[in-house]
């Protein structure tokens, strides 16, 4: 079966740690994987859209530039609250009798795509 997003089964949550386990053990391996997720040919032409644009663009373009510096710099010159999170208690451990009523309950373990 072709894994694909809309089959319902997610191959991510169960090959994530084999993934993560390649890139720990066998970092070579994980690198040729990546490459070869990269096209061999990207074709990039080159276009004049700056000179084409009409002053009244070019003049709204940098307006709208400014306004995100000027966002960016509040953002950067805003006030942080020093705070310290409270402590909350723990929960009490579950009863044996609702233990083993969970454990009777639970699911088998299986594949999702059967």
């Amino acid at each position: 079966m072709a894994w694909s997003s809309g089959s319902g089964c997610v191959p991510w949550a169960i090959g994530r740690k084999a993934i993560e386990k390649v890139m720990r053990n066998q970092p070579a391996v994980f690198l040729k994987l990546l490459v070869l997720l990269v096209p061999r040919e990207m074709k990039v032409e080159h276009s004049q859209r700056v000179k084409e644009m009409t002053d009244e663009q070019l003049e709204r373009s940098l307006a709208l530039i400014e306004e995100m510096m000027a966002q960016r710099e509040a953002g950067a010159n805003a006030k942080v609250i020093d705070g310290v999170p409270e402590p909350v208690p723990a929960l009490p451990p579950p009863s044996r009798k609702a233990r083993a009523q969970g454990a009777k309950e639970r699911p088998s373990r299986q594949w999702p795509c059967g």
